[in-house]
Formats: C-alpha cells, sequence, structure tokens
C-alpha cells in the first residue's frame, strides 16, 4: 500500500470518528500521528514536533483564555449588559452582539468566540423572545468577518505569520492584516444591518 493511499485512509478514519463523535477530538489526533508513525509515514520527531510548535502553543493558550472568560462569569456578565443596553429592542441587541463578537474574536480568535457567546446568545435571545436563529447566524457572520482585524483573529493568520518568518521575511504585524480586514468586517456589518431591516420582522 503506498503513502498516499495510507494518509487518505487515515484521514477518512479520523474524519468518520469525529463524525461519530463518541472519542474525545484530542484522542483522535493523537491517534492519527501514532497511526501514520507506525505506518512509517512520518518520524517520531515528526509526531513531537506539533507539541513544541508556537502555534499550536499560541492556539492552546487562547482556548484557555476562552474558557477561563466562560468559567469566570464574564460573558454572563456580558450578556446581562447587553439586554440592559438594547433596551428591549432585539434589532438594538443584534447590532450590540455584532460588535461585540467582532471584538472578541480579534482578542480570542473566531472559534473561542463562538464557543464562549453561544450561550449568551441564546439567553439573550430567549429574554428578547426571539428565536435563536435570528441571532445566532449574526454572531457567526460577525465572528468570521472579523478574523482579520489582528493576529489572533484566526489560526491561519498566525500559521501564515510563522511560514512568512521561515521564509526568511519580517513576519506579519498584529495588525497589519486590518487593512483588508476591517473594510471587510465593516461591509459585513452593514450587509447584515440592511438583510435585518429589510426583511427581519422584529
Amino acid at each position: 500500500m503506498s503513502g498516499a493511499t495510507i494518509v487518505f485512509a487515515v484521514t477518512i478514519a479520523a474524519r468518520l470518528f469525529l463524525i461519530w463523535n463518541k472519542l474525545p477530538s484530542v484522542i483522535v489526533g493523537v491517534g492519527v500521528s501514532l497511526a501514520l508513525f507506525f505506518s512509517g509515514i512520518i518520524t517520531g520527531a515528526d509526531v513531537l514536533a506539533g507539541l513544541g510548535n508556537s502555534t499550536v502553543i499560541l492556539i492552546a493558550g487562547l482556548f484557555v483564555v476562552g474558557a477561563g472568560l466562560e468559567a469566570s462569569g464574564v460573558t454572563t456578565w456580558a450578556g446581562q449588559v447587553l439586554v440592559k443596553k438594547s433596551a428591549g429592542s432585539p434589532k438594538k441587541a443584534l447590532l450590540l452582539l455584532m460588535l461585540l463578537a467582532a471584538l472578541a474574536t480579534a482578542t480570542i480568535s473566531v472559534t473561542e468566540t463562538v464557543a464562549v457567546l453561544l450561550p449568551v446568545v441564546i439567553i439573550v435571545a430567549l429574554r428578547l423572545g426571539q428565536p435563536t436563529s435570528q441571532l445566532l447566524l449574526p454572531l457567526c457572520f460577525a465572528a468570521h468577518s472579523a478574523t482579520m482585524l489582528t493576529l489572533l483573529g484566526a489560526p491561519l493568520n498566525v500559521i501564515a505569520r510563522n511560514t512568512a518568518m521561515d521564509a526568511g521575511y519580517s513576519g506579519i504585524g498584529f495588525f497589519e492584516f486590518a487593512v483588508a480586514g476591517l473594510p471587510i468586517g465593516l461591509w459585513w456589518l452593514v450587509v447584515v444591518v440592511v438583510v435585518v431591516a429589510l426583511y427581519w420582522k422584529f
């Protein structure tokens, strides 16, 4: 069996295990590394290389920060403030939620933002008597539109920076992505606001 076939088979198996959702994703990831090691595709050094990769450590740190925000009650407090500031207006709550999601994405990455704000959005929607989908979809749009505001917006930003440095370039500054990311974020904000104003009945 060729190396490409083995990698393809391991990748398919990993996807099936993730869809099955009975094993933690960490176990699946380690299993993929071990499967490739024992099949001779990668070396032992390659298996352990990811554990010391700066990108992996940074992303893991962002997950810790996100979990800390949720455990400390910051997200619950943010939800209460959002409901209070919206003064019972679903449209105002939507706008504030999108701004909060964009700010959080620029700070702790898009994956953590959606995971942390998900319960907040559900609580806000219930208190305002609105379908959760009408706030959850804009949350995802706002979070993803802000991924290029800072270097921490998405893991791919950090990977791009490290790749540039490995290639001999000076790297990418913390706010350099905002040159393209800020217009994109503002554009999506305008689009969602217009769609809400025209089609959503609050």
